[in-house]
């Protein structure tokens, strides 16, 4: 991924990227991690940088789907995880699920933080890291523990 692409994401964001996403970026851009287990297998998917502006609005629009108005969205975000739903940034998602893990974009000491999201609780985060990194070695750590929480978030479902 060149470092005009991620600059021009930056600006459509209007906000800067974790350092370490930026580099995860730099370094891999849009590809998948593959899970292949014995009796099931899935992918997560990592959206391409000019993606990211339109993934942010359409998760915030459909946490607000069912919210007269969007700044009780946001003050409830602040009140139960320390940020805000329209700061969010979808990153990636599990094929084939309404899911995805998402770093906040709002400056503060919450900056860079990661949560997962599924759309069956859209007002819901789960899973808190504080960093791109610490949740990949989370998700990657659960799913070499077979963890059902992060197997389950994939889209695995052991017996």
């Amino acid at each position: 991924m060149s470092e005009s692409d991620l600059l021009q994401a930056e600006e459509e964001l209007g906000a800067r990227l974790p350092k370490d996403y930026r580099e995860f970026l730099a370094q891999h851009g849009e590809g998948e991690l593959q899970v292949r287990l014995a009796d099931d297998s899935a992918e997560l998917c990592f959206y391409r940088p000019t993606d990211l502006a339109t993934q942010r609005s359409n998760l915030f629009n459909f946490i607000a789907l069912t919210e007269d108005d969007p700044e009780n969205i946001d003050a409830y975000f602040r009140e139960q995880y320390g940020v805000a739903a329209r700061d969010l940034l979808p990153v990636a998602e599990p094929a084939h699920h309404s899911r995805c893990l998402v770093i906040n974009l709002g400056q503060g000491e919450r900056f860079g933080w990661c949560f997962l999201w599924d759309h069956d609780g859209a007002f819901e985060l789960e899973q808190a890291a504080p960093s791109f990194d610490a949740a990949l070695k989370a998700l990657t750590d659960g799913i070499a523990k077979r963890d059902a929480t992060t197997l389950s978030f994939l889209g695995v479902y052991l017996d």
